[in-house]
């Protein structure tokens, strides 16, 4: 399949990070980080007793304190109907998200990304001859520090004295970019995703992104569609996205021939 979305590095977006500090803003458990394993010996036992065992995140509540971003993307080369969504990308899948990891970028700007894996559970279009079992997929948005993501407002007028010194924490919060779902522990989705080589976006190993970063991620509903997400429910449904749930639904279903 060829490619011909725009390749986004980092943000390209416009970000209104202002409105965040008086937007309604979403507080999320918050995890545990893991501790190092650590062994124990008893001075009159003959047996060693068993290592302590590491801790793992709790990744159910990966997320932080949400810091909504609002953004506009601009795509080159965006397909008219699904059949072109899909030629697009590299590999189309349905699967299940199975562990998260956060990824800061900081190179001409500063974005907060997740790394997903998910389990494949069906493929629905592929031009590589491997099938895999599971793939990693970078989403934009993520935990990163408060001073990373904020920092560029403390040279602000607007911003108050009180308010510079809150942002100017290493506390984790999370962005969440309007244009782009954060993937959840457990979620089920479908996604239209091209292969990234090692170091892009200052991830060490190569991964998948989704073609058009949001507009290639279909969440599964509870009626059983697939559908982007929305952000603004009380707004009618675009056409676009009207017109690509229905063919990734019906792709799935097996009405849709690609």
């Amino acid at each position: 399949m060829k490619k011909t979305q725009l390749k986004i590095i980092g943000l390209v977006a416009v970000i209104l990070l202002a409105a965040i500090l008086v937007g309604k803003t979403t507080q999320l458990s918050l995890v545990q980080q893991p501790s190092p394993a650590t062994t124990t010996k008893k001075a009159a036992s003959v047996k060693k007793s068993a290592p302590a065992k590491k801790r793992q995140p709790d990744q159910k509540h990966f997320y932080k304190k949400i810091y909504p971003i609002p953004g506009v993307l601009e795509f080159i080369n965006y397909p008219a109907d699904f059949a072109g969504l899909v030629a697009t990308g590299d590999l189309a899948i349905v699967g299940q998200v199975t562990a998260l990891k956060s990824y800061v970028y900081q190179g001409s700007t500063v974005a907060a990304y997740t790394l997903a894996t998910i389990k494949v559970q069906r493929i629905l279009a592929n031009s590589g001859k491997k099938s895999p079992k599971s793939i990693k997929v970078l989403f934009a948005g993520g935990n990163i520090r408060k001073d990373l993501l904020l920092g560029h407002l403390l040279t602000k007028d607007f911003i108050s004295a009180d308010e510079k010194a809150a942002m100017n924490s290493s506390a984790l919060v999370t962005a969440k970019y309007s244009y782009c779902p954060l993937p959840q522990i457990n979620q089920k989705l479908a996604v239209i995703v091209s292969h990234e080589p090692a170091g892009t976006n200052g991830v060490e190993q190569s991964f998948y992104m989704p073609v058009f970063s949001g507009k290639g991620v279909f969440l599964k509903q509870k009626d059983g569609r697939y559908a982007r997400e929305r952000i603004d429910k009380s707004m009618p449904l675009n056409h676009d996205d009207g017109l690509m749930n229905q063919g990734m639904t019906e792709l799935i279903k097996g009405t849709q021939q690609i």
